[in-house]
């Protein structure tokens, strides 16, 4: 399955897809559903599962020469999707903006680069701020099972 987020906003110089289920995995630190459907993207996902996700940053043609040291960012990981939705988001938009617990999570992901589930992943190498295209493709590597 082949997904395109436009112009996801990076405000902390990170972003992160996830399954929608990980917002209850963290919201201990407050994570916020409405600023995710105003600042982030929502896409559905038709089966739910183990997936393989790779991912590119990619430019239109009058952007490219500005952000020409990111055109090779492209990365790769595991997301177990439960919820039939996943998202992408500046983690900074969606967690913590309620209560100012936006230093915890930080303090419990190492920054992102820990992220302790199966259920999201930062993509790594994004590292300065402005808004992005990414295109990811998903490949099913393992069915949900449900239990009875």
């Amino acid at each position: 399955m082949r997904y395109i987020a436009y112009g996801v906003g990076v405000d902390a110089g990170m972003i992160i897809l996830g399954d929608l289920d990980y917002s209850k995995e963290v919201n201990k630190f407050g994570f916020s559903i409405p600023e995710l459907k105003k600042l982030g993207q929502i896409f559905n996902v038709p089966t739910n599962g183990k997936y393989e996700v790779k991912w590119k940053l990619f430019f239109e043609e009058d952007e490219k020469e500005k952000y020409e040291s990111l055109e090779d960012i492209n990365g790769s990981g595991i997301i177990n999707v439960t919820s039939g939705k996943i998202f992408i988001v500046d983690p900074c938009y969606v967690i913590g903006t309620k209560g100012g617990k936006w230093g915890d999570w930080l303090n419990a992901t190492d920054y992102g680069n820990a992220i302790n589930s199966d259920k999201a992943f930062l993509l790594e190498g994004i590292h300065d701020d402005g808004c992005y295209n990414i295109e990811f493709y998903m490949k099913l590597i393992e069915i949900q099972v449900e239990d009875k």
